[in-house]
């Protein structure tokens, strides 16, 4: 494994105007080389893991702010691909052993990270709208 990885995507959890909102935000991250699908991919893993990071915290009542997730991961060959990624979720408190537990279940879930573990059928599909519109 390099030194460090070809491509990462930082989400910052913050409070909105409201007490009650919570969102994402991207974080500017060191992309510097990474294709734009990468980026993407990194991405919707980030904010899918993030999700359910908030969601976790949100059933057991605790803040989200200023807990970050990070997502790297490694470029592969044969073929061209991103292997292995790796989520990071820092959070700016102490957790217990229950809570790190239930928020790595919480992640586990999210629908993303399980497409990946599982991947799908993927159907292509060329047409022309010449041949629609005419």
């Amino acid at each position: 494994m390099s030194e460090s990885p070809a491509c990462v995507y930082v989400l910052q959890l913050r409070r909105t105007s409201s007490p009650s909102a919570n969102q994402t935000s991207s974080a500017r991250s060191p992309l510097v080389h990474a294709r734009a699908d990468a980026r993407a991919e990194l991405a919707s893993l980030g904010a899918c893991a993030a999700f359910y990071a908030v969601d976790y915290f949100k059933r057991q009542k605790m803040a989200v702010e200023g807990t970050k997730v990070r997502v790297t991961a490694e470029k592969a060959k044969n073929p061209a691909r991103l292997d292995p990624f790796r989520i990071e979720v820092v959070v700016p408190v102490e957790l217990s052993a229950e809570q790190v537990q239930g928020l790595e279940e919480a992640v586990h879930r999210c629908l993303i990270h399980n497409t990946m573990l599982h991947p799908p059928k993927i159907e292509l599909a060329v047409r022309s709208s010449a041949v629609e519109e005419g």
